[in-house]
């Protein structure tokens, strides 16, 4: 698996409904990582890489909730979370220790 499958089953987005490929090799390059490398599971700096690009994603859709507030594809219809989105980066970025990044509204 690589870093780019891992992070879209980790945002659970295999089918691109969310991001395209293209967006979340960006995110994955903008955390210092390569979308083509093989994920290893147990390797901590591979995790901590996955992490804070799940965290850029995360941040993306606080960023723009108006396109995010709920996506509707034939009968599946989901609405977001945005405060368990909200804690989950907050978490990431204690445990990176992660300077705060200013909300885009």
């Amino acid at each position: 698996m690589t870093f780019l499958d891992a992070l879209k089953v980790k945002i659970g987005d295999t089918n691109n409904k969310v991001f395209s490929d293209t967006e979340y090799t960006n995110y994955i390059s903008l955390v210092g990582g390569d979308s083509t490398d093989e994920y290893k599971h147990d390797d901590t700096s591979h995790i901590k890489t996955l992490e804070l690009a799940e965290k850029e994603v995360l941040q993306a859709i606080l960023n723009n909730q108006k396109r995010f507030n709920s996506f509707k594809e034939g009968a599946y219809s989901e609405t977001l979370d945005f405060d368990g989105i909200q804690r989950r980066i907050e978490e990431i970025r204690r445990k990176y220790r992660v300077a705060k990044a200013k909300a885009v509204k």
